[in-house]
């Protein structure tokens, strides 16, 4: 149990969490071995349990229609649908195994009253929201001051005013006039 407790809090976000909740959350988790090449979250599913990447590598991906799927790669610590099960939301990736993995995981049933008993675990979903929020509104901001510097998409041509660029549009026309074979 202490060593657990001593690895959640040097190797998880839940670090920031109070001793107690911690201790609460050691006591619950269950250790669960998964070997390699295996899914173990499906997206746009009920999210039914927290999970902790104990050791192994995992991989996340959403799949889209118009573009390739971004990949994340998961390493030992990272804490999955932590959120998801405060907001009560759907699971956001599918996430599979990329070695074997031990993982440790914490059911919604156990999780939803620890959530009520320690307000710490609804508190970091709530910093975490607005973080994203002030980055997203950050990002926003930027966009608009650099809007009028954008430059459109050239179709063709050389682009720009220059004596080069002159230059190089007319030798591309004299070019393209002249017939002569080599």
């Amino acid at each position: 149990m202490a060593d657990r407790l001593s690895w959640l809090q040097t190797h998880t976000p839940l670090r920031s969490l109070s001793l107690a909740a911690l201790e609460a959350i050691a006591a619950a988790l269950r250790t669960e071995a998964i070997a390699a090449n295996r899914r173990i979250v499906l997206e746009d599913t009920p999210v039914t349990q927290l999970i902790i990447l104990r050791s192994g590598e995992l991989e996340a991906y959403h799949t889209t229609r118009d573009r390739p799927a971004p990949v994340t790669t998961l390493l030992p610590g990272t804490v999955l649908h932590w959120p998801e099960l405060v907001l009560e939301q759907r699971a956001p990736q599918t996430v599979i195994t990329l070695t074997d993995c031990e993982l440790w995981t914490l059911p919604r049933e156990v999780f939803a009253p620890l959530a009520a008993q320690f307000p710490g675990l609804r508190q970091q979903v709530s910093q975490q929201l607005q973080s994203a929020l002030s980055d997203l509104a950050h990002e926003q901001e930027r966009q608009a001051v650099l809007r009028p510097y954008l430059v459109p998409r050239v179709k063709q041509g050389i682009v720009g005013s220059s004596r080069y660029a002159v230059r190089l549009r007319q030798g591309i026309k004299e070019a393209a006039s002249d017939r002569r074979r080599y």
